[in-house]
């Protein structure tokens, strides 16, 4: 996606945002992914950055590595600021919409992934984060391994407790 985006600049430029997106790319997404907390979000946001970052090339300068990568990581914390705010008005609005609503009705299914949802949502972020992304976006162990920086066995173990404390919450005896 990012193709079309630098397809589109000058081609004097093309070079220069190529290096750039090859080398921040993993980073901007990480920093877009602590604060969303969610791959897709984190991917929109992180685009968005590029965007406003590409906009501004000209006055990146690739020899002052500290401060392209500053300014880099600052565009993208403003833009997934900006993301969370966003969905979380969007949120509220929903909220309201399904409480003040006559029209309002929830299916069993539905009440069951909602109190699903609200379980993974207050686990740990360690064990939250790779229930979702191994169980939600279909990431195998070894993906989500290199997303998170950390081993293999280490998600692994991270999915096995977070599926433990789901069932202790869900299924109490």
């Amino acid at each position: 996606m990012l193709g079309v985006l630098l397809s589109m600049l000058p081609e004097e430029d093309q070079d220069k945002a190529e290096r750039l997106v090859m080398k921040y790319q993993n980073l901007l997404f990480a920093v877009t992914y602590r604060i969303l907390n969610h791959v897709q979000n984190a991917e929109d946001a992180t685009y968005s950055a590029w965007e406003r970052i590409l906009r501004h090339l000209d006055q990146i300068d690739e020899e002052d590595e500290s401060r392209t990568k500053g300014f880099l990581i600052t565009v993208a914390e403003r833009t997934a600021l900006n993301e969370y705010k966003k969905h979380k008005r969007r949120r509220k609005a929903e909220v309201y919409l399904a409480e003040d609503s006559p029209y309002y009705f929830m299916r069993d299914q539905d009440l069951e992934n909602l109190e699903l949802s609200q379980c993974i949502h207050s686990l740990n972020k360690r064990y939250a984060e790779v229930l979702l992304l191994y169980y939600v976006h279909g990431y195998t162990l070894a993906e989500i391994g290199n997303l998170l920086q950390k081993s293999e066995a280490t998600v692994s173990r991270r999915l096995k407790k977070g599926v433990e404390i789901l069932r202790e919450h869900l299924m109490p005896d």
